[in-house]
């Protein structure tokens, strides 16, 4: 009896050390040394088409119905870098904003139609609950982001 007190104690705690975890990870280890700073993309995206980059940042923003994506804050103010797997095989956490990630990946360009980039702005307008500015879509957009290889997520820094 008392074996089997102990073997559920021992259990109880490995499977507490992973449901209270700081550190999510998602994909592959990280194996990129060097940051990228978000600003460096955001200003020349063009330069890092289809290379891999490290970025990291506090978590800004997010899908918060599928997990689908999530942005991370650059070292500017008012900059972010939404980080999306192509093939959605990396799904992210809810509880996602205000943690800080760190993500590998390629940046590759999404190119929108006018009316995606209207129906882009509506569905942002909409999990924001703000008002959006559709003269952004005119002419359509490009929009850039990161595909992860491996993602990161912590509590904090």
């Amino acid at each position: 009896m008392q074996r089997r007190i102990i073997l559920i104690f021992i259990s109880v705690m490995i499977l507490g050390s992973f449901l209270f975890s700081a550190e999510t990870i998602l994909g592959e280890k990280i194996q990129v040394e060097k940051v990228t700073q978000v600003s460096e993309i955001v200003e020349k995206p063009g330069d890092f088409i289809d290379k891999i980059v490290r970025v990291e940042g506090y978590i800004v923003d997010g899908c918060m119905h599928e997990g689908a994506w999530i942005s991370i804050g650059g070292d500017k103010d008012f900059q972010q870098l939404t980080i999306w797997h192509k093939e959605g095989q990396i799904i992210f956490p809810l509880d996602h904003k205000g943690k800080y990630a760190i993500a590998e990946g390629a940046v590759y360009p999404v190119q929108l139609t006018e009316e995606q980039a209207v129906n882009w702005l509506k569905h942002l307008a909409a999990i924001h609950t703000q008002e959006i500015n559709l003269e952004k879509a005119k002419g359509g957009m490009t929009l850039y982001r990161l595909s992860p290889i491996g993602v990161v997520i912590k509590d904090s820094k």
